[in-house]
């Protein structure tokens, strides 16, 4: 019966277990109390408040006999215990222990009369057919009932150890040696909350990854959490030291982990009382389900590191609840995530809450838009750093949080717009917000079409005395000398404050960028950081085509089924194999192709090709260059790809197929654009009016140089466009 309880039994999340609250009078036990109070003796004993109906009287007649003279048994056979105490003292802790006893046997009387008082299960069933709201009250009563096992298990578990059995020897009047059977229990326990042996260094690899995914997917958060207060209750504290021993080392990423065990592990974590200086999920080997239950763990950290985690809006609701019990969280990063504007209204309204104490909030690519801003806004003014860089927020979107953060009590820092598809539209209420604003340092508005009149607009506020800015970044913002000219004006009548200026990858000419550098090289000006690098004519070109770079294929690296021509910018499949001398660069296996130019800062480039069945990649220059299981682009950690072939377009890295829903009429040229000091690597169609169509987006950190790079199957050719007709095509 205690084997069958364990298994099907469920848990809340609670401090301690059911059977040890009658012997440990702790806090949390006092909290209780107050939230449900004691009832009084008299109508305990009298059974009074059971209700029960005359069907039942005659079954539990012996039961409802101990609970009539059982405090007296207690009080006299534990009255050795309470020596040396005062007399009113003894007889609140007798009833304390009296009233949960009593509690625990009665949820059982409670349980027994609702078992025996169900109609036929296949009356209800069909009844549940018809009727949803009848449907949901029977889940409901499932619900209950599974509490019930829940408490049960526990509790017979606890009552099932000799030595309880010793202290209740007077209310027991049955027992035995229960010792095999508990080390049974224990065992499946551990099997069941683990899969496998997390410590079993000896484990075969494919072996370590063998345990039923659906049936782990249905041992739910609480169940699990339940069976581990099942070995609390059994005093088997080897589970906990081993994931007390897990989570301090680093074994996190080599062994995979069950949901249970994360359900398990997140628990632990919440329960310890100390507070962990960081979270990193990533760094724990399991499923989404299991990266999913681990979330609660973030009310006990100070720093939670979950960026590029596969989070999706669904599992927002657990943040949120998370987030306003939490006190000690402080800075939690939830970039390159699929959260979208649903997932952060949740948790906008999380910070909202009076516990939350969250000063940093990292949303950066979590495909927001300017349909969360309003939520969104009122929480960055309680917040020190706002990162929402590459969301698609548009001018409409910062709208919104530039007139939020004009209040007085806007703590805001930090605020990382980069890349969000801005234009001079946003920039009169971004001006009005910095000229209101005294606690924002650093604007970040990169990767933006601004132009010189929105550029006119931010320098009008760097003017007023108000505007604390120190660091504005600019890069790629398509500013000429007439922009260059408004910033310098601004540096003259407000000296004092902005020390770091970024106009990279803009079209500043000789005269303009005289003036700044005279700005910068005056003891009376605070500037000391002029970023000017990547400039040129190009620059002022709208979209990602203002970083087109030239690039060449590199005949060292060609398969001999390749063959090159038009100065090394086209590439043909052929049959008869090409007389390429020797090189350790060449693809000798896969008919692909890397290029001579490495692609540092922010590049793009464009390539058409003729029939089907192309690669366009990016890739490392250490990716294998034999055989051909992995060296194909797109199917190792070393490289990315858009596959293009009659059967659609799909993205692919280390294997794993992205297949993509936007799906142009025609598509015969692609763009790519590769930033990467950011980690971003995107992939467009190119329509017959020079339309770019987003396509997808690789989101990571790159370690090594890049290369662009090519496969070409069946017959087909791919050739690389010129970069001059890229410019004109957006002028």
């Amino acid at each position: 019966m205690i084997y069958e309880s364990v298994h099907r039994g469920r848990c809340v999340y609670c401090k301690s277990s059911t059977f040890s609250y009658i012997f440990k009078l702790g806090p949390q036990f006092k909290r209780q109390r107050r939230a449900n109070p004691e009832p009084s003796v008299v109508s305990m004993k009298s059974g009074a408040s059971m209700n029960l109906p005359p069907a039942l009287m005659q079954t539990c007649s012996r039961i409802l006999i101990m609970n009539q003279w059982m405090m007296f048994i207690m009080k006299n056979k534990y009255e050795r215990l309470f020596e040396g105490m005062k007399a009113q003292e003894n007889q609140t802790l007798l009833k304390r222990i009296y009233t949960q006893l009593s509690a625990s046997l009665r949820s059982h009387l409670d349980h027994l009369q609702t078992s025996s008082s169900q109609s036929d299960p296949l009356q209800i069933h069909h009844a549940c057919d018809r009727n949803p709201g009848l449907r949901r009250r029977s889940e409901g009563g499932i619900f209950q009932e599974e509490n019930q096992r829940r408490a049960s298990s526990q509790f017979l578990l606890g009552i099932s150890l000799e030595s309880n059995q010793r202290l209740l020897q007077d209310l027991l009047t049955h027992t035995h040696n229960s010792s095999k059977d508990i080390r049974k229990i224990t065992h499946y326990i551990k099997d069941r909350i683990k899969g496998r042996n997390m410590n079993d260094d000896d484990v075969d690899e494919d072996e370590d990854e063998d345990y039923d995914d659906e049936d782990d997917e249905r041992l739910s958060s609480d169940r699990s959490i339940n069976l581990f207060l099942c070995l609390s209750e059994v005093k088997d504290q080897t589970l906990y030291r081993e994931i007390e021993e897990f989570v301090r080392s680093d074994k996190h990423s080599k062994k995979k982990l069950s949901a249970a065990h994360c359900s398990a592990i997140a628990y632990m974590l919440q329960m310890s009382e100390e507070v962990m200086d960081e979270f990193d999920l990533k760094k724990y080997n399991t499923t989404q389900e299991g990266r999913r239950r681990l979330i609660p763990a973030v009310i006990n950290c100070t720093r939670a590191l979950w960026s590029g985690c596969n989070l999706s809006d669904e599992c927002c609701e657990s943040l949120s609840s998370c987030l306003q019990s939490s006190t000690s969280l402080r800075e939690l990063d939830l970039s390159n995530n699929d959260l979208q504007d649903s997932g952060v209204k949740l948790i906008s309204d999380a910070l909202k809450t009076h516990n939350c104490q969250l000063h940093t909030l990292r949303l950066s690519r979590c495909d927001l838009t300017d349909g969360c801003c309003e939520s969104l806004s009122s929480c960055l003014q309680s917040s020190t750093a706002g990162p929402l860089s590459n969301n698609d927020l548009k001018d409409s979107g910062v709208k919104l949080i530039s007139d939020a953060l004009k209040t007085h009590n806007c703590q805001l820092h930090t605020l990382r717009l980069f890349g969000c598809d801005l234009t001079d539209g946003c920039c009169e209420s971004l001006s009005s917000c910095l000229q209101s604003s005294t606690s924002l340092r650093e604007l970040d508005l990169s990767d933006n079409d601004l132009k010189d009149s929105g550029v006119k607009l931010i320098s009008d506020a760097l003017k007023t005395h108000n505007c604390q800015l120190h660091t504005l970044r600019l890069s790629g913002c398509m500013v000429t000398d007439e922009g260059c000219c408004y910033l310098a004006s601004a540096l003259s009548s407000n000296p004092s404050h902005l020390r770091e200026l970024d106009l990279s990858y803009n079209h500043p000419q000789h005269s303009a960028l005289q003036l700044l550098s005279d700005r910068l090289n005056d003891p009376n000006y605070t500037l000391n950081t002029l970023n000017v690098s990547h400039g040129g004519q190009r620059r002022i070109t709208a979209g990602p085509r203002k970083y087109a770079c030239d690039v060449t294929l590199d005949p060292n690296t060609a398969n001999t089924e390749l063959k090159l021509s038009e100065e090394n910018r086209k590439i043909t499949r052929v049959r008869e194999r090409q007389s390429y001398p020797d090189h350790p660069d060449r693809f000798d296996g896969v008919p692909q192709v890397l290029c001579r130019e490495s692609l540092t800062g922010r590049c793009y480039w464009e390539a058409e090709w003729s029939e089907s069945d192309v690669l366009i990649s990016v890739s490392y220059k250490s990716i294998n260059r034999k055989g051909k299981s992995d060296s194909v682009f797109g199917h190792n950690v070393k490289s990315w790809s858009l596959e293009c072939s009659d059967d659609g377009l799909a993205a692919y890295h280390n294997g794993n197929e992205t297949v993509i829903d936007v799906y142009p009429d025609v598509c015969e040229r692609a763009g790519v654009y590769v930033d990467e000091p950011a980690g971003t690597l995107s992939f467009y169609s190119v329509s017959d009016t020079h339309t770019l169509t987003h396509l997808h987006t690789f989101y990571t950190t790159f370690t090594e140089p890049l290369y662009a790079g090519f496969a070409v199957f069946e017959t087909s050719s791919v050739s690389l466009c010129d970069i001059n007709s890229l410019y004109r095509a957006s002028c």
